[in-house]
C-alpha cells in the first residue's frame, strides 16, 4: 500500500465535502483518516457513495479507523486498522 495523499476528515463532515475533496484531489491513491464517532461510517448509504465516487474518479482509497468503526462499515473497503 503506497499511499499518496492523506486527507483527515471530522466526525461531523458529510459525504458531499468528503467526495467534494476526493474530487479535487490529483493523487490516485488516497487514505481517508476517519475518526470514531463519524457519521460517514455509520451509514451504508455513505458507504456506497463514498465506494462509487471512488470507481467513477479513478481513485483508490484506503479507510483509516479504530476497529470499532470498521467492524461497523462495510467489507468493501481496504482498511488500516488504528488502535
Amino acid at each position: 500500500m503506497n499511499i499518496q495523499k492523506t486527507i483527515y476528515i471530522e466526525a461531523d463532515e458529510e459525504i458531499t465535502s468528503v467526495v467534494s475533496i476526493i474530487k479535487k484531489t490529483k493523487e490516485p491513491k488516497i487514505a481517508l483518516v476517519i475518526p470514531k464517532g463519524s457519521i460517514i461510517l455509520g451509514s451504508i448509504v455513505n458507504l456506497k457513495m463514498l465506494k462509487k465516487h471512488e470507481k467513477n474518479l479513478s481513485k483508490d482509497i484506503t479507510v483509516v479507523t479504530s476497529p470499532a468503526m470498521a467492524s461497523a462499515g462495510s467489507s468493501t473497503w481496504e482498511y488500516l486498522i488504528v488502535a
